[in-house]
């Protein structure tokens, strides 16, 4: 052995253990970033679906309507659907206490079901069902989406007895979002970015055989800090939205409803956390407002 070659073998010591060090650290890497994948259940802890990345929430509020403060009670959620494809959105709204009894059990109760498209970037309906009871009497209607034959049909019941049907097609361009849909599209960023004098405009179910459509109307700067300082809460008003839809939706005489959403969603909330609502000339009741209940 050659003294030059004791000289050698340190160098090729340092080397392979330079070469083990990189190669344990490439495999740390790699399984955290594997780690990272597929945490929260298997799916992506970063990037979501929209059903993902709404599932489970539920919204609660306190619903008032002049004279009458906290006079009903509302909740919107978005569920898996256990008997089938998709999820679910429920919106229902009941009075309470003695007004209840006066309203004879009076409960708006809407429900979407949903499906996730583009790859898990959209929700789109293929189910949405209205049921308003009032004064004792129940009409319950259903509308039906056939997405495979670009068919709407929809069946309308009155105390139980079928009262009226239809059936028509819509553009095979068209993808119709009832507002239950659009409440959670909006919010995921499917219309485009929410930002202050934004203007959407969105194709939805048709009403009584007409088309109709979601305008939302995002008000500028200067008009959502006007309208917040008229505000006791001001915490969490961020953006002011301005939405008209069918005034037969919800039974209003103007269709008008206005919205404050908040920024920073927090407590388990979705994106764009909403925190304020307001319909506006709803029959026999006036403007109806409702005020999310915060998570403690």
């Amino acid at each position: 052995m050659y003294l030059s070659d004791l000289c050698k073998k340190p160098n090729k010591m340092k080397l392979n253990n330079k070469i083990s060090i990189l190669l344990f650290g490439l495999i740390l890497l790699f399984s955290l970033f594997i780690g990272f994948a597929n945490a929260d259940n298997g799916t992506p802890a970063i990037s979501k679906t929209i059903g993902q990345a709404f599932d489970g929430e539920e919204l609660f509020y306190d619903i008032s309507f002049f004279p009458i403060p906290n006079a009903a009670w509302g909740k919107i959620w978005f569920q898996k659907n256990p008997d089938g494809p998709g999820y679910i959105i429920t919106l229902e709204a009941r009075t309470r206490h003695l007004l209840r009894i006066l309203t004879l059990m009076r409960k708006d109760l809407y429900r979407s079901y949903v499906e996730e498209i583009d790859g898990g970037k959209r929700l789109r309906s293929y189910r949405f069902e209205k049921e308003v009871t009032r004064l004792g009497k129940t009409r319950r209607t259903i509308t039906f989406a056939d997405h495979s034959t670009h068919k709407l049909s929809w069946k309308s019941w009155e105390r139980g007895k079928l009262i009226k049907q239809g059936e028509q097609d819509y553009p095979t361009t068209e993808i119709l979002d009832d507002p239950l849909v659009a409440f959670y599209n909006l919010r995921y960023g499917v219309y485009g970015k929410i930002d202050y004098e934004k203007s959407i405009i969105i194709d939805s179910i048709p009403v009584r055989n007409k088309a109709t459509t979601i305008t939302i109307e995002v008000a500028d700067e200067k008009a959502a800090e006007k309208e917040r300082k008229k505000l006791l809460n001001q915490k969490e008003r961020d953006y002011l939205l301005h939405v008209q839809l069918g005034k037969e939706m919800f039974d209003t005489k103007s269709g008008k409803i206005k919205i404050w959403l908040s920024k920073e969603p927090g407590n388990g909330y979705g994106p764009f956390k909403p925190v304020y609502g307001m319909v506006e000339s709803v029959k026999y009741l006036g403007d109806v407002s409702g005020v999310l209940k915060m998570k403690k």
